[in-house]
């Protein structure tokens, strides 16, 4: 009884315990449902509201976007651009061009936009036209879309003027040359030695300046009474040389003298003729490396050889008492083909000494063709011997030196009267140039650099070639010495290192006129020379001193023309632009205009995207 009555009791407070919890359960969520009611009611108003802007800022969006599209397609935009350029306009009543891009616009965009979208279509930051019922100041939010035009530009004709220039023909060509003069002597114990040399220069030729520079070695310590005779077509010169370096040499009691006169007045077009006479009391006369002619003058030839080149020298005349000798240098581009060369030489009075081997070491007659090693010997040549050399096969490319020794070699002479290298001895080198003929528009000019700075040995040289030069001929050095032995030539450019572009094979065989091939040089950049005289063991010689006169040339084909040039408005502005830029080419290039026959061409361009521009375009839409 007990235990069942405590049973029912225990499960009566459950029952009453459950039911209490059930009512406080059912209060709660009635208030909850109440609560959350309300926030939703609140959050929906909120959202449709932010919706609503949402989806009006996208409906405006899409409009601008489209509209803009529109425009771009069928062409409207390009054609509001050429009238608001065209009449540089800022706003849309500045004049008719200005008014007819805006009613443009205007006549577009309201068949393309709702009544009551507000708009603004810009070019660059104008304003062409806009409908503005609501200040955008005001608005909610606002569209903005952008297209990139071409074709025309604010302040510039849709249509333009493009110019070029060009030589149609070349009247004459204002150009500087060096013709050398060989390294050459004899003339013992104060006879003479004897030079008459021919220069030929064009029969057109106008002669603005001639300078002959002298490198000789004669006379003694004392003044120089053994410089007899300079004379330039017959006007004697010797008393106007301006003597800038001497150098004396105890051993021989002579002088080395290199100076310099004005032979301007004395030259002529057509042929020329110098006669020099020198002679040593104790030793031998002869020129040094450095005895030149450079000659500026105008003339309608060309001294360069293009194609199948056929090049024939005449030697000068030289008369030495007693023997005689020249160095005689001629050249083989790089690149040529087809090389052949040959020598014609001839020779007066020359004595047969039967021992000359056996009492000099040498015989009457020596020939050395670019090596120390003899080429050709005559022990027992008659009086006037004739002889014909095939060089072909001893040619480099480069300079090639040729040394003549006529009863005599270096410090002894043996002969008993004047003897003569004849003026009817010549070079002559065939070959096919790298370079066959003229490009359009193009005239071959030479320019002449001096070292200056001191005189050394070793010398070096730095000099640039102007970017607008696109085709290198031609270069040389052209060596001015004091004493001389053996020369040695190094070429290099910024961008590469020193090579030997020239050695003397032998003592005493180094020429005025040394080819350096253009392939050395950098066109716009830095460009090196060296110059050393190396004594016969190997030493430098201090006392053999590169002179600062001595100067590189380099010849190069100019291209007197210049393509088109920017877009003008008128035709007269274009072709001024092209003229300009032709005469400022010309110039750098050493080319005067004056020389030349110019012809111009323009052309009148329009429709082009990409003739002006680009510019901008900006729609705002905004309610």
């Amino acid at each position: 009884m007990v235990r069942g009555a405590l049973r029912r009791t225990t499960n009566h407070k459950l029952q009453t315990t459950n039911r209490k919890a059930f009512v406080f359960s059912l209060d709660a969520v009635i208030a909850l449902v109440l609560v959350l009611f309300a926030f939703t009611f609140a959050v929906s108003i909120s959202s449709t509201r932010i919706e609503s802007q949402l989806q009006n800022y996208e409906q405006l969006h899409f409009m601008a976007h489209d509209s803009m599209e529109v425009l771009s397609q069928i062409g409207i935009l390009d054609e509001i651009g050429a009238l608001w350029a065209t009449g540089n306009c800022t706003t849309s009543i500045d004049n008719d061009y200005c008014v007819n891009a805006a009613n443009l616009a205007r006549t577009k965009l309201a068949a393309l936009l709702p009544t009551n979208v507000n708009y603004a279509l810009l070019f660059q930051n104008d304003t062409v036209d806009q409908i503005a019922n609501a200040p955008l100041a005001n608005s909610s939010g606002v569209a903005i879309t952008t297209r990139v035009a071409s074709g025309f530009t604010k302040g510039r004709a849709q249509t333009g003027f493009v110019a070029r220039a060009y030589a149609t023909k070349v009247n004459n060509r204002t150009t500087t040359r060096t013709f050398p003069v060989h390294t050459s002597g004899s003339g013992w114990s104060a006879k003479e030695f004897v030079l008459l040399k021919n220069i030929t220069l064009p029969n057109d030729a106008t002669i603005s300046n001639g300078t002959l520079y002298l490198s000789i070695h004669s006379g003694s310590a004392q003044a120089n009474p053994e410089f007899k005779q300079l004379k330039v077509n017959g006007n004697q010169l010797k008393d106007n040389v301006v003597w800038r370096y001497t150098g004396f040499d105890s051993g021989s009691n002579s002088r080395a003298a290199f100076g310099t006169v004005d032979a301007t007045a004395a030259l002529q077009a057509g042929n020329n003729t110098l006669e020099m006479r020198v002679s040593s009391p104790q030793y031998n006369a002869h020129i040094h490396p450095g005895m030149y002619f450079t000659i500026t003058m105008r003339t309608n030839q060309s001294f360069v050889e293009l194609g199948n080149v056929k090049h024939k020298e005449y030697l000068d005349y030289y008369s030495g008492d007693n023997g005689v000798w020249a160095i005689i240098p001629y050249t083989v581009p790089k690149n040529a083909t087809g090389v052949t060369a040959a020598m014609h030489l001839e020779a007066e009075s020359v004595r047969n000494l039967a021992n000359e081997f056996s009492q000099y070491g040498h015989y009457d007659v020596e020939v050395y063709v670019n090596n120390a090693t003899l080429f050709f010997s005559d022990a027992a040549p008659n009086a006037t011997p004739i002889y014909d050399f095939n060089l072909t096969s001893v040619s480099v490319t480069g300079t090639n030196v040729i040394a003549i020794y006529i009863n005599s070699y270096g410090d002894t002479a043996w002969g008993q009267q004047e003897t003569i290298i004849s003026p009817r001895s010549f070079i002559e080198v065939n070959y096919s140039s790298p370079i066959q003929q003229y490009g359009f528009g193009e005239i071959d000019i030479t320019t002449v650099k001096e070292f200056g700075g001191a005189n050394s040995n070793p010398k070096d040289f730095n000099f640039t070639i102007p970017a607008e030069i696109e085709k290198l001929y031609d270069s040389n050095v052209n060596l001015v010495e004091g004493f001389s032995n053996q020369i040695n030539v190094s070429a290099w450019n910024q961008f590469t290192s020193p090579a030997i572009a020239y050695k003397a094979p032998t003592v005493r065989a180094s020429p005025t006129k040394i080819y350096v091939s253009p392939d050395y040089w950098l066109i716009n950049g830095t460009n090196s020379i060296r110059l050393r005289d190396f004594q016969p063991g190997g030493g430098l010689s201090a006392n053999n001193l590169i002179l600062q006169w001595t100067a590189v040339d380099y010849t190069h084909l100019a291209r007197v023309a210049v393509p088109y040039g920017n877009v003008f408005d008128s035709q007269s502005n274009a072709t001024s632009d092209a003229y300009n830029r032709l005469e400022q080419r010309a110039t750098v290039q050493g080319v005067n205009l004056s020389d030349i026959l110019i012809a111009n061409e323009t052309i009148q361009i329009g429709g082009v995207p990409t003739l002006w521009g680009p510019e901008r375009f900006t729609l705002q839409l905004w309610q």
